[in-house]
């Protein structure tokens, strides 16, 4: 009788520390994934917030360059328009290098955050064009028009659009 009282204090000592061991297993792997994605949202963080920054400077560079007629200004936004293009390269590479297909918290998918790089893009894309039709104006003679635009891009465009793509 005694005999077998121990093998069940054993078993049963042995199932909890089996049971115990498996807990531990898995909440060591829901840490290291919780970790994993926490470090993936702070690069995705960080690369929105270089592209917003080098956005903003491309902006007021662009800006500058049709205010003054200053030759630097022109190496300038040659500088600004490439570390803008090589930030959106850095954000586009890092959304299309995430494994994880699906973020079971938010439900955001991959494909949500490559539509998002696109809208940067074709935003970024659709501002050269516009400052490259102010310049144009400018360059015209048509200055009143040229600044009313760019006052209009400013506020409209960048103000209104591009810090809501960023913000969201």
């Amino acid at each position: 009788m005694f005999r077998v009282r121990l093998a069940v204090v054993i078993a049963v000592s042995f199932c909890f520390v089996l049971f115990l061991g498996m807990t531990l297993h898995w909440g060591a792997s829901r840490v290291a994934l919780y970790f994993h994605r926490s470090q993936s949202a702070y690069e995705a963080f960080d690369h929105y917030q270089r592209l917003s920054q080098e956005a903003y400077r491309h902006f007021k560079q662009r800006m500058d360059r049709l205010i003054t007629d200053n030759p630097a200004a022109e190496a300038g936004v040659e500088t600004s328009k490439r570390r803008l293009y090589e930030a959106m390269e850095a954000l586009r590479d890092n959304a299309v290098k995430e494994t994880d297909a699906e973020n079971p918290e938010t439900g955001q998918t991959k494909p949500d955050e490559l539509e998002r790089v696109a809208r940067f893009t074709a935003f970024l894309d659709a501002s050269e064009y516009r400052f490259d039709e102010i310049e144009l104006l400018r360059h015209q003679g048509k200055r009143e028009e040229a600044v009313q635009l760019l006052s209009k891009l400013s506020e409209e465009e960048i103000d209104g659009k591009f810090q809501p793509l960023i913000d969201a």
